[in-house]
């Protein structure tokens, strides 16, 4: 009766444990997913307060005549002043490049708003943290090189200036972060910020995508309005390509 006792009781322990370890995961990702949100309405509240301070939204990296683009501290830097009131956007050295000596150190620590509580475990691709909270700059790799009447540019570019009333295709329509599970290079980093749509990588969420596959089934995305919205994974592609650009209607033509 011993033995038969101790299965019975091994049985029951295996079931209560299928039943509590699913619940207590979907628990954890809730959570997660929440603290996720905030993060990324804190970005959005920070990238308004920046418009209403300069009258444009920042541009991907620090404007350095200088430095080439790809040394220029990002975006996610410069709205650090408008996200803590705290001595950490001091101690960069601003005429720097991001990889300097000077501003090294901020690329080699986490900055708790550009990180995902999700975001999966893998092997680093480098010393440096990346942000999982990557800026649209439009369709096509480059993207971030295009002049603003570009019909494929979207919210961030190296020399772009965007104003509210550039946003063509609507505030509440218009992409302008959305997370990814394959963050690469540094937080600090002005194109490791960002990312531009490629579309020989449609469709761009889930995994192993360009965008998204840190939450099941769907990705945070944050909009020029400052509000966050959960996209299905199976979203059309050409609906995503749409929300990318800050021009209205596919292809970036404006309406009549």
């Amino acid at each position: 009766m011993r033995v038969i006792e101790l299965v019975v009781l091994g049985l029951i322990v295996i079931v209560v444990g299928c039943i509590i370890i699913p619940a207590v995961a979907k628990v954890r990702e809730a959570a997660n997913r929440v603290h996720c949100t905030n993060n990324m309405k804190q970005i959005g509240l920070s990238l308004h307060n920046y418009h209403d301070t300069f009258g444009y939204y920042p541009p991907c990296g620090k404007p350095n005549p200088s430095l080439a683009p790809e040394h220029r501290l990002s975006w996610l830097y410069l709205v650090i002043p408008f996200v803590e009131a705290s001595s950490f956007y001091k101690e960069f050295t601003p005429e720097k490049a991001w990889d300097s000596d000077e501003n090294r150190f901020a690329a080699l620590n986490p900055y708790f708003i550009c990180q995902c509580p999700s975001y999966p475990d893998r092997p680093p691709d480098s010393k440096f943290i990346p942000t999982h909270y990557l800026g649209i700059s439009g369709i096509g790799r480059d993207a971030a090189t295009f002049p603003l009447e570009q019909s494929d540019a979207g919210f961030f570019g190296y020399e772009r200036k965007i104003r509210q009333k550039d946003i063509k295709n609507g505030l509440p329509n218009t992409l302008v972060v959305v997370e990814t599970a394959w963050g690469t290079g540094a937080w600090t980093a002005a194109p490791d910020s960002i990312r531009g749509l490629d579309p020989a990588g449609s469709p761009y969420l889930g995994v192993p995508k360009q965008f998204g596959g840190n939450h099941p089934k769907g990705t945070n995305v944050l909009l020029a309005d400052g509000s966050v919205r959960f996209l299905d994974s199976s979203l059309d592609p050409q609906v995503f390509e749409g929300m990318s650009r800050i021009a209205v209607g596919r292809g970036g033509d404006s309406e009549p």
